[in-house]
């Protein structure tokens, strides 16, 4: 783990490593301190994802992320603090779903989560607003389209 955490140092992600110590996460139990550093496995491999992403997207923008298999939510957390105006797309099975949605949730109470039960065959992509984040069942992936 020493190795990926001079990776995550080696790339740049450090502050967000600083910023974002795992032990302060909710639910966050599992953690290892070394240099004033608070980490997991997972939350380190969150991290260097989380740098990858960033770079891909100015500080303002308003990307779509469609994420498939999210688990507990952790990497998407990261990145809406860095990337508040992402539209992210969660697909998943249920429980992971909500798992997703009560970590989430606590992060972010001010953001529009779109659960499940709003999710019919009309339901559009394109109208979704700046920073939402939606929550869809792999049962109803086949209903999402986009409707430019």
């Amino acid at each position: 783990m020493i190795d990926d955490l001079q990776i995550i140092k080696s790339i740049g992600a450090e502050g967000i490593l600083k910023e974002n110590p795992v032990d302060k996460t909710p639910g966050g139990t599992i953690a290892y301190l070394k240099e004033g550093l608070s980490f997991n496995s997972r939350w380190l491999r969150y991290v260097y994802l989380t740098k990858r992403i960033l770079s891909l997207f100015e500080a303002n923008s308003n990307f779509t992320w469609l994420d498939i298999g999210c688990y507990y939510g952790g990497l998407q957390g990261l990145v809406k603090k860095y990337r508040p105006n992402a539209k992210i797309f969660l697909v998943d099975f249920n429980h992971q779903l909500c798992r997703s949605y009560i970590y989430l949730k606590l992060l972010y109470s001010n953001a529009k989560h779109i659960l499940p039960n709003q999710i019919s065959s009309n339901f559009n992509l394109d109208l979704v607003h700046d920073g939402s984040i939606v929550y869809i069942p792999i049962e109803k992936y086949s209903l999402i389209k986009i409707k430019n």
